[in-house]
């Protein structure tokens, strides 16, 4: 192990023992080959006599790093002329189709709302510019669900995409960013499209190309699915607490989000699972460009800004606010969005970019419960860092997700 490693396994290591986290599982490549490192660190479980080490083949809830994997499920009816980045979806999902743009509210909760006017492309669905928005980030979404729980007549939160995702839009089509349920959508298109739910769908056209099935390596869309001993491969939520000098202890019952039907349909924008032995080999690939997934033509979209001019302008604002962000995204205007996540654009700003991080295309997102990846195609570079902490956008996990970053270019010679 280099010099450069260690000191980022010295600065992860303190950081579990101080309870900034439970443990984390690491991954990280490059082009050349030179870098190839996996490695478990701290607790899987923290349940007072049930203690268990995490290892490199734990299986992580994803939350928001679902969005990939679904993203690129969705790019492949590209792939196969199902349709285009300028495809309009509505036809093919006409709950989707049939919602309304909210307006405004009042304080006695009436609604005021105008019909969609432009189309709802699939590029709109993957770039979170279509106007569907989570009630939880939106102030407006936020307001109508506590005056319809008031009312006695609360948001659905049925098991399906079309119930638990058909809140109004909250502004037409392209016209600005917020983030949403776009990509659970997404995912329900694969579906419609293609006759087989996006479970089964993940299975045959990324896991079997990929090498992944029947193999530790686990992904899914389906947890009540997993073996026993795939259940005891399961992450332990985490919280931070207060009463415990603000170290993370284990969190009694699932998070809501993670409080799923197991009757659901699947949600391809926050419901998956999977072991970074796997999630690696996706990020891999698209770093390759090894066209197993992906054609060239259609992969490159995920390092293209793929945003309306408004769009990017809304995306932008969104992230001045660092309070739901989870991975590093300093306030410059050097982003835009691509078909699979935030994607660097414009000129050399921040410090990251002046020395020579962060291409032009550099490519990251990252999942609630504090799991970040980041793809640099131009610097040969990828990474992802795993642990489950239900405190979202922690400043120091924060500073770990920078340390690996810095850490991979320095060990492929970018810096």
């Amino acid at each position: 192990m280099t010099a450069s490693f260690s000191t980022f396994e010295a600065a992860l290591e303190k950081a579990i023992a101080d309870g900034v986290l439970p443990g984390a599982v690491v991954a990280a490549r490059d082009k050349s080959g030179k870098i190839s490192y996996l490695k478990s660190f701290g607790q899987r479980s923290l349940t007072p006599g049930a203690e268990s080490p995490m290892t490199v083949d734990t299986i992580f809830p994803l939350a928001s790093m679902t969005k990939l994997i679904t993203s690129v499920c969705a790019a492949q009816l590209i792939d196969r002329g199902l349709v285009t980045p300028e495809t309009e979806v509505s036809s093919h999902l006409p709950v989707l189709a049939s919602l309304p743009i909210l307006q405004s509210l009042t304080p006695e909760g009436t609604e005021s709302s105008t019909p969609r006017s432009k189309p709802i492309l699939l590029r709109h669905l993957l770039t979170h510019s279509s106007g569907l928005a989570y009630p939880f980030l939106h102030p407006l979404l936020s307001s109508r669900a506590d005056a319809l729980t008031a009312a006695g007549n609360p948001p659905p939160v049925g098991p399906s995409v079309a119930e638990r995702h058909s809140h109004p839009l909250v502004f037409e089509p392209g016209s600005s960013w917020t983030y949403g349920s776009g990509i659970d959508w997404a995912g329900h298109l694969v579906e419609v499209l293609t006759g087989q739910d996006l479970e089964s769908y993940l299975q045959q056209h990324i896991l079997t190309p990929l090498g992944l099935s029947d193999t530790p390596k686990v992904m899914t869309f389906w947890p009540e699915h997993f073996t026993p001993e795939q259940e005891a491969r399961k992450m332990q939520f985490t919280v931070r607490s207060p009463e415990h000098d603000n170290k993370v202890i284990p969190l009694e019952g699932p998070p809501p989000l993670y409080n799923l039907d197991p009757k659901r349909s699947i949600y391809g924008g926050e419901a998956g699972y999977a072991s970074m032995t796997a999630y690696i080999e996706i990020l891999y690939s698209l770093l390759m460009d090894d066209q197993k997934l992906l054609s060239s033509e259609t992969a490159s979209l995920f390092f293209k800004p793929m945003l309306d001019p408004d769009a990017k302008k809304g995306l932008l604002e969104n992230l001045k606010d660092p309070s739901w962000i989870v991975g590093h995204l300093p306030v410059t205007g050097e982003y835009d969005h691509s078909l699979g996540g935030v994607v660097v654009d414009g000129p050399a700003q921040t410090q990251e970019r002046k020395t020579q991080r962060r291409k032009n295309g550099f490519l990251l997102w990252g999942g609630m419960f504090n799991l970040a990846w980041f793809i640099d195609r131009e610097a040969g570079v990828t990474a992802c860092f795993a642990t489950s902490v239900v405190n979202p956008a922690d400043p120091d996990i924060e500073k770990l997700f920078v340390a690996l970053e810095e850490t991979v270019y320095a060990e492929a010679g970018v810096v």
